[in-house]
């Protein structure tokens, strides 16, 4: 989609030169977790070898649960590790970590080498240690999401811009390298204004640069609104995604997803009542 020359935004940019893109911070953040320290990389790669040596076979799954059941465990069963999947290593590493008892017991009668990994007191600390890590940033890819979360949401969990002048206004300090002299000028006569203080204490940001339209600080608005407008995420997109694959599946090939995917994905509820008053109900024969 980012290709420079036959990707979705330089296509987009052909068309608009004031087009401006944004790589998902998801993304950004799911690839910066995989440069993790040899020795890390070792353990959570020996962790997914045992996962898959209890989960890769039907009846070594059933004899675990079994196992887990006899013991009373808080679960019967582990997770399967999914590269693609931004939550998978967190919940894959703590599940391992409150079975350990009892994957240990299990390998014992199958695996003699496995079985040595679980005892070793330093490896359970440092899968302990990426258990939390992992589950610290699950926290943060979760807070990464929503309908309408704005880059700035996004960019303020993970790192810091120069457009704080957007965030908040009248907290900046000097002209910032974005803004334009008069620009500069327009932020300051906003800034001094008690009134507009006000406002922005009572709204959100967004809310805040919406009332400027159309006004004397009509300029300044619309760079706000430029730089607010790009998606922090491609959560809204997954999620259309998701509805669309659970609404057409093989038994419904042919339908017309369309309509029906505008209702899923739209926060507004629609008059059924009504609808149902146009139709022609179909009469017995």
């Amino acid at each position: 989609m980012a290709g420079a020359t036959a990707g979705a935004i330089a296509k987009i940019k052909e068309k608009s030169n004031e087009t401006t893109s944004s790589h998902c911070i998801l993304h950004r953040h799911a690839l910066a977790m995989k440069n993790i320290p040899l020795c890390l990389k070792n353990v959570l790669d020996e962790a997914i070898k045992i996962v898959n040596f209890i989960k890769s076979r039907p009846l070594k799954s059933r004899l675990f649960k079994i196992l887990c059941d006899d013991l009373g465990s808080i679960h019967n069963t582990l997770l399967f590790h999914t590269e693609i999947r931004w939550l998978s290593r967190g919940k894959v590493l703590t599940r391992l970590m409150e079975l350990r008892a009892e994957v240990s017991s299990f390998l014992m009668d199958h695996n003699v080498t496995l079985a040595e990994t679980m005892n070793d007191v330093t490896w359970l600390c440092q899968l302990s240690y990426l258990a939390d890590i992992f589950n610290k940033m699950n926290e943060l890819s979760l807070s990464l999401q929503g309908r309408t979360l704005t880059i700035f949401d996004s960019s303020s969990r993970v790192f810091l811009k120069d457009r704080e002048w957007v965030v908040n206004p009248f907290s900046v300090c000097g002209k910032p390298s974005s803004l334009s002299s008069i620009e500069y000028e327009s932020l300051i006569d906003i800034t001094s204004d008690s009134t507009f203080q006000s406002t922005f204490s009572s709204n959100s940001y967004v809310e805040f640069w919406l009332n400027f339209k159309n006004t004397s600080f009509d300029n300044l608005s619309q760079k706000a609104i430029t730089i607010l407008l790009p998606f922090a995420t491609t959560y809204l997109c997954e999620t259309g995604f998701s509805a669309y694959a659970a609404t057409k599946t093989k038994y419904r090939n042919r339908l017309n997803v369309e309509p029906d995917l505008r209702i899923q994905l739209s926060k507004i509820e629609p008059d059924i009542a009504k609808l149902s008053k146009n139709k022609q109900p179909q009469k017995s024969h």
